[in-house]
This record gives structure tokens, sequence and C-alpha cells, in this order.
């Protein structure tokens, strides 16, 4: 058969190096078992494709993919999570690819399966830190495919290139999270100075999320308003406290004091690699004003950054509606 082609076992080793090449730009799970699932089909010409992702204890049909015909499909999308399916529930078990050459003969055939067709059909486990993400299942319909002795190899392979994939997203996610968590602590230390301002870092946050989300900001956005947010203020830390505290109206040079911790606290963060730009802009522009009377630049309306922008109506509702001793 034309498993045994070499030329035939030299194109899917080929496709597994493009595999691997377009699995290392992409950064979320779904978009990377997709790919693993289409490079499934290209290698065997197999006709239909789903991802069964774990959830909740049980796996839940969550892509369907390719042209099987429509009771397959229906039969795809309908098969119960909490029981798994006969086929998905082995593949679980045994936390490695299987392979049913002949489904209308084999002793777990489901008859919805087995109405629909389904001649061949390839499961392939999906674990990332050791837990199982999902379980890819691929079939033919009509005719038993035509597998060769490489079978077992190249989806191991396949299954190797696409949990690694999942694992570098894991591990960024993870050091997004610490790196996050991080930042928030800095926002929070001004807290223990200044306990007029309690719950002011986490509440100019979530404020400024909200609006985010409403203005349609991508997640890269977000992120990068929710890190500006954090560190909105960590210049005040070079304020004196008989400034930073004092109860009455400040004095026009304690005003220019206060001001300064724009410009200190992008000084600060610059030494921070891993900061954007648009992350210092936020630290630096959130007080401008849309009249150009703010600072410390007075830039005026469309001249201020947009995340900035956003931020600075969060920030000035929550001075507005908490206590300040200024």
């Amino acid at each position: 058969g034309k498993g045994f082609d070499p030329r035939v076992v030299a194109r899917r080793y080929e496709q597994l190096a493009d595999l691997s090449a377009r699995l290392e730009v992409l950064s979320e799970p779904l978009r990377v078992t997709a790919e693993g699932l289409k490079a499934f089909m290209r290698m065997w010409d197999f006709d239909l494709g789903v991802l069964y992702q774990m959830k909740n204890a049980s796996l839940d049909p969550v892509l369907v993919v390719g042209a099987g015909p429509d009771k397959a499909r229906e039969a795809a999308r309908a098969l119960d999570p909490a029981v798994s399916g006969a086929f998905q529930a082995l593949v679980f078990e045994q936390r490695e690819p299987v392979l049913v050459l002949d489904y209308a003969d084999w002793e777990g055939a489901e008859p919805a399966f087995k109405d629909s067709g389904l001649a061949t059909v390839v499961g392939v486990p999906l674990r990332t830190s050791g837990e199982l993400f999902g379980v890819l299942c691929i079939g033919t319909f009509g005719q038993v495919a035509d597998i060769g002795p490489d079978t077992k190899t190249v989806l191991s392979a396949i299954q190797l290139r696409v949990e690694r994939a999942l694992e570098r997203i894991h591990l960024l996610d993870s050091l997004r999270e610490t790196r996050q968590e991080a930042l928030r602590v800095v926002g929070l230390t001004l807290e223990y100075r200044d306990f007029e301002t309690k719950g002011h870092t986490d509440r100019v946050t979530q404020l400024a999320g909200m609006l985010g989300r409403a203005c349609g900001l991508t997640p890269e956005q977000l992120e990068t308003l929710t890190w500006g947010s954090y560190l909105h203020d960590v210049g005040k830390i070079a304020i004196p406290d008989q400034i930073l505290l004092k109860p009455g109206r400040l004095t026009a040079s304690e005003f220019e004091y206060i001001k300064s911790h724009t410009l200190i606290g992008e000084e600060m963060l610059r030494n921070l690699s891993f900061l954007s730009d648009a992350v210092l802009q936020v630290v630096r522009h959130h007080h401008e004003r849309w009249d150009g009377q703010g600072y410390p630049d007075g830039l005026a309306a469309d001249e201020i950054p947009y995340l900035a922008r956003l931020f600075a109506i969060s920030d000035v509702y929550d001075a507005l509606t908490s206590e300040r001793p200024y």
C-alpha cells in the first residue's frame, strides 16, 4: 500500500518539520491542537478530525474539522462528555496513540459512528504538565485506510510536537501570571504608605480592565493596561511622607514635587526590559488632560497615548469616589 512508499514516508517527515515550525509561533492551545489535527489529516488523507478537550474530568468535543458525513459530524458533537465514548475512553486510558483499522468490526464500535460509515479511526492523547489536555481523533469513511508501518512512529512524533508546544504555552502563561502578580505587589506597596488609598491599585486595575474590554482592546492591549495600572504610581515611592501624606492643600512647590512621580516612575521602570513602551506611557502620561492642562508634558486630545487616556478615566473616577488627604 501507499503507506510503504518511501516517497510518501519522506513527505510525512517533511510535513512534520513544517508542523514544528508552525507550532513555534502559536500562543493559543486550541490553535496548536487545531494545527496538529490538520497535520494528521493531511498525512493520511483522512476525512474528519475532532478535538475532545478535557473539561471537568470528561472529554468534550470542542473542534470538528474536515468534510466527513453529516451523521459523523453530528455524532461527534453529540458525544456525551460524561461517558466520553468507547474509543475516546480507550485513548484516555492507554495514554498513547490508538489505531482501529476496521471500525465496523471493532467490539467497542458505537452505533452512531458505525451508522455514519466510519471505517478507520486514529486517536492521540495530548498532555501538558503531566495532565491530559485532550484527545485528537481522525477518521476515514466508507473505505478502510491504507496504513503503513511508520504510522505509530509518525503519530507519536506529532503528539510530541503538539505537547511541547502546549507545554511552552503553559510555561509562558505561568511566567506571565507570576510576573503580573509581582507587578501588583509593587503597586500595593504604596498603599502601606498611604492608608487613605487602600485598595486603590486593585480598584483602578479592575475599572481600567472593564473599560478596556468595553472599548474592544486586544488581549495584548489589556495586559499592557493591567501592568500600567499596577505600576502607575510607583514613582510616589520617592515622594517624602510630609508631602505625600499632607492632610491639607498642597503648596505650589509641593504639587510640583508630587507631579514628578510620573517621570520618576517611568525612569525606574525603564530598567525592567520586559516592560513595553506602552506600559511606560501609562505610567508617564496618566495625569495628562484632554485640554492640555495636565502633566508632565502638557499633551492634549489625541496626543495622549490611548491606553493612558483609558487608565486616566479609571484613576480620576476612583480619586473622586475615594477620600483623599489632598
